[in-house]
């Protein structure tokens, strides 16, 4: 799996190399807000897919389309814009969504992972929940149905209250953040 997600992330660092513009803002790269969702073919199964987000500009995620499934590579910033990305894998691909990583740990790239598959690879999720922990000084079994010492664990259950609680927070952290940079573009 690691050869799998290594040779994917290289493909996404030749693909880039090669672009003419970088940088996220779509009409510095002749490109309206029509033109997404979009996704574009980078190599034989390698997916580049991008969405437009406030205060216009975008948020890049790879995916790529094994033998046995899909590999996320950094994922969208709200369940909305999630949700568009899994229903434009799967005018690629029937094939289920197994694998996810995370390249960035911000909310643009993080926020939209509560409506990925329940049965995607727990491991993919490790680092991201890790800086949860670390930045909420709490241990996983505060949000998720878990022994402190993860021996046993529901990681998928909504149960308990301040799992949804710290949904929110992040909401409103997002909320917040897109406001500074709205303000930053004025």
């Amino acid at each position: 799996m690691r050869v799998f997600a290594i040779v994917a992330l290289a493909c996404l660092g030749v693909a880039t190399v090669n672009a003419q513009v970088r940088t996220a803002f779509p009409e510095k790269r002749g490109l309206k807000p029509t033109d997404f969702p979009r996704t574009i073919e980078l190599a034989d199964n390698i997916y580049g897919y991008e969405d437009l987000r406030n205060p216009g500009f975008t948020t890049v995620s790879l995916f790529v389309v094994g033998a046995d499934g899909v590999l996320i590579a950094d994922g969208q910033g709200s369940p909305d814009a999630t949700r568009r990305m899994l229903g434009e894998i799967a005018k690629v691909t029937a094939k289920p969504i197994k694998w996810y990583i995370v390249g960035s740990d911000h909310g643009d790239h993080t926020a939209g992972n509560s409506v990925l598959p329940k049965d995607i690879t727990k491991a993919a999720l490790v680092d991201i929940m890790k800086n949860f922990c670390f930045t909420m000084d709490q241990r996983c079994s505060y949000c998720h149905v878990a022994t402190d010492d993860l021996s046993s664990a529901d990681f998928p259950s909504d149960e308990k209250e301040t799992k949804k609680k710290a949904r929110e927070l992040l909401r409103l952290i997002l909320a917040s953040k897109k406001d500074v940079e709205a303000s930053k573009q004025k």
